[in-house]
């Protein structure tokens, strides 16, 4: 349905970090830094009250909005991440489910982002985003979302 995915379109666009730099989360993870972000979801390097240790958060956001097979899907890959222990792979702690985000606890690399990385292995690829205007899209298609001609 396409007022969905302009609603969805509406969602990513105005995704905001929920916690502020220095924020304390469930009693115990203060945000630090802000290491990433992308369409569903924003990576912060966070400190551990409890053990003193620097670690990684993914927020997932707005899960209200994903499918079941979604929200299945993250919490096969937090499982998968608990319980593999290699050194090329992340390892992840532990999945805090809220009423409307998830949160996974994970080691913490220091080094560049895994965006900075690709840039510097091909650095002639082209993002999407470098590409369209997404805001000046939805703008655009917006007065026509409730249009009966709008259909898949």
């Amino acid at each position: 349905h396409v007022l969905a995915q302009f609603e969805e379109l509406h969602s990513i666009l105005d995704m905001k970090e929920a916690f502020d730099i220095g924020d304390l989360v469930m009693d115990r993870f203060k945000i630090k830094s802000v290491l990433g972000r992308g369409g569903q979801a924003v990576v912060y390097k966070v400190l551990d009250t409890s053990t003193n240790k620097i670690l990684a958060m993914k927020q997932y956001l707005n899960i209200q909005y994903l499918q079941k097979e979604d929200l299945q899907q993250i919490e096969n890959e937090a499982m998968m991440l608990r319980k593999i222990n290699h050194p090329n792979v992340l390892h992840a702690y532990q999945l805090i489910k809220l009423e409307d985000q998830y949160l996974l606890i994970m080691e913490f690399i220091d080094g560049c982002s895994m965006s900075e990385f690709i840039q510097r292995q091909f650095p002639h690829l082209v993002r999407l985003e470098d590409l369209i205007d997404f805001k000046k899209l939805y703008s655009y298609l917006e007065p026509y979302k409730d249009s009966p001609d709008l259909k898949y």
